[in-house]
């Protein structure tokens, strides 16, 4: 190439600014988002993981940022060098630097271990939220099918009054007869309509511990229109069918949270929208109780994610919104990019290949936006193996290890 001649200290400093940049790219997702399960990134060494400990403590909620003051530095001293490869001495170090060039690997080293703490947190907190949005959701789906259950027992097991007598004027008979108040054998309470016996019409069932059913009966079932409220505050409103939520209803929780849509034999099933009190939300299509298909899962922190959902879990093609700007798109599986996708970021850098957990995986392109990028191999987030760096249409063949190049493929 013709440019190889130039000043090897200039190529170090370029070499380390891609190196450095390069770490930038890392910042993954993991569940929250979800919505949908608790796992905590590790990290890969034991200077990573005291790093990511002292940067969690005092920046909760930090973000991706531009720069660091050093890499900054580095970045203007480039501008005024021309941009070019320079020959080395076959480890990606210049001959004649080297006590120089020490001291910028060591303070290149803190800085990658900053960048790493930060990317894991980040990815910590994308995670935390989506995992808490899975966990309740899952506890409060659970807690439904087993507080509609228990009423459709209760209504079946407590369905006689304890005088028989009373009921006598409603028998025999096609028309609706309204009584008062009867107590039934288990202790509850009933007022309403009755027919041939039964349960039948407008009417009201009142167990000892303060729950009730207020609504629509048909042979004595639950049927059409009717309020459940449970005694720790939990309310179904809506359609009926043979004693089971089936059709259009709410169910409003104690702590706050809510689902309004679909029903079916007390599950949430079809189209539906259900809120926490953080102000996270979730709109899209329910099976058998469970997030499946295509929805939008909408994030306390502004975040959001569209896409496909299987069983509670981010999993299929979708897309996921940061507030900050940042964009995925691409096939995801068991709430983390798996496969083929793309990321770009706010200030234009841009990744586009596979993924696996996560993290950069597999053969990909990774750009910087200012006519610089790599393409080629990379291992759980980092460059390893062979890739070719281009800067203003100039290229170069190397092989990385774990991030850092190892030597350049020549073909003099």
């Amino acid at each position: 190439m013709g440019n190889c001649n130039c000043n090897c200290d200039q190529n170090n400093r370029q070499q380390q600014e891609l190196d450095i940049v390069q770490m930038q790219g890392g910042q993954n997702l993991t569940k929250k988002k979800s919505a949908l399960k608790t796992k905590t990134k590790t990290v890969e060494n034991e200077e990573e993981t005291k790093a990511e400990m002292q940067a969690t403590n005092s920046h909760k909620n930090i973000k991706e940022s531009p720069a660091t003051e050093d890499e900054q530095d580095l970045k203007e001293k480039s501008k005024t060098s021309e941009k070019s490869f320079n020959k080395d001495d076959g480890q990606g170090r210049s001959s004649n630097n080297g006590s120089k060039q020490n001291l910028k690997e060591k303070k290149t080293t803190e800085q990658e271990g900053n960048m790493e703490s930060q990317k894991n947190i980040q990815q910590m907190e994308s995670n935390k939220s989506l995992n808490e949005i899975n966990g309740a959701y899952k506890d409060q789906q659970s807690e439904n099918h087993k507080k509609l259950s228990s009423m459709k027992k209760l209504l079946l097991e407590d369905n006689q009054p304890e005088d028989m007598q009373l009921l006598q004027e409603t028998l025999n008979t096609d028309k609706r007869v309204k009584l008062d108040r009867i107590k039934m054998k288990q202790g509850a309470w009933y007022e309403g309509e009755w027919r041939n016996g039964l349960r039948d019409g407008q009417g009201k069932h009142q167990w000892p511990d303060g729950s009730y059913y207020e609504g629509e009966w048909k042979e004595d079932k639950a049927n059409g229109n009717g309020k459940l409220v449970h005694i720790d505050g939990d309310i179904y409103e809506g359609e009926w069918q043979n004693d089971m939520a089936n059709g259009q209803g709410t169910y409003y929780h104690k702590e706050g949270a809510k689902y309004v849509g679909s029903w079916k034999n007390d599950l949430q099933n079809g189209y539906g929208v259900e809120t926490w009190p953080d102000g996270a939300r979730y709109e899209g299509n329910y099976l058998k109780g469970k997030i499946n298909g295509q929805g939008t899962l909408y994030f306390a922190d502004g975040s959001k994610y569209v896409g496909e959902f299987k069983e509670n879990e981010i999993s299929g093609y979708g897309e996921y919104y940061w507030k900050d700007g940042k964009i995925y798109k691409g096939q995801w599986k068991n709430n983390k990019m798996n496969g083929q996708g793309e990321t770009v970021w706010p200030d234009n850098r841009r990744y586009k290949g596979q993924y696996l957990d996560d993290k950069k995986h597999g053969y990909g392109l990774f750009e910087w936006g200012n006519n610089k990028k790599y393409e080629g191999q990379w291992l759980h987030g980092k460059q390893h193996g062979k890739g070719t760096i281009t800067i203003d249409g100039d290229s170069k063949e190397g092989i990385w290890d774990h991030g850092k190049r190892a030597v350049w493929i020549t073909n003099e």
